[in-house]
């Protein structure tokens, strides 16, 4: 498959968006539903050994996981743009990511600028800028380099592509 290529559920999620976005009741329906934008990171312990050993998040792994998840996320809401914790980012937001800002889930454009650029090193390790337009993937930690896009959220958390890496030992790169 094509990264162009549209799955009929993002299809269907691009719908639910129009220019509104989701509602803040149905953001907050998702969210109880499916839970936080919280991938798993890949020294995953419990937090009373996290505690005891804090040499675990000095790893080179974990450090890695730190520079790919981002902390704030701008969607549309009933209507209006809002800067929101990227922990509740939720599957059908709109979100915008802008110049020099991670991709706070895996998207699916729904929109961009003809200049959208952005960098996946962080996830794969290879340092070439990629150009993206309408219909391609934005994963979660891709950076954007040049101009701005707007995405529908089609997997967050323990679904995105940086899960899968993690979860298979292809990650980091």
């Amino acid at each position: 498959m094509t990264s162009s290529a549209i799955h009929d559920e993002d299809v269907e999620l691009m719908e639910i968006q129009n220019t509104e976005g989701l509602s803040w009741a149905a953001a907050r329906d998702r969210l109880a539903r499916e839970g936080p934008n919280k991938p798993r990171p890949p020294c995953d312990c419990p937090a009373v050994v996290c505690c005891l050993l804090p040499c675990l998040t000095s790893l080179p792994s974990m450090r890695a996981y730190a520079h790919c998840v981002t902390e704030d996320a701008c969607v549309r809401r009933d209507g209006a743009w809002n800067d929101i914790d990227a922990i509740d980012v939720v599957r059908g937001d709109l979100v915008l990511v802008q110049e020099g800002e991670l991709a706070p889930a895996d998207l699916r454009l729904a929109s961009c600028t003809d200049d959208f650029l952005v960098s996946m090193i962080r996830l794969n390790g290879v340092d070439a800028p990629v150009s993206l337009k309408v219909g391609d993937s934005v994963p979660l930690g891709a950076e954007c380099l040049r101009g701005n896009g707007k995405g529908v959220v089609t997997a967050v958390a323990d679904n995105t592509n940086l899960a899968r890496r993690i979860r298979s030992g292809r990650w980091p790169p």
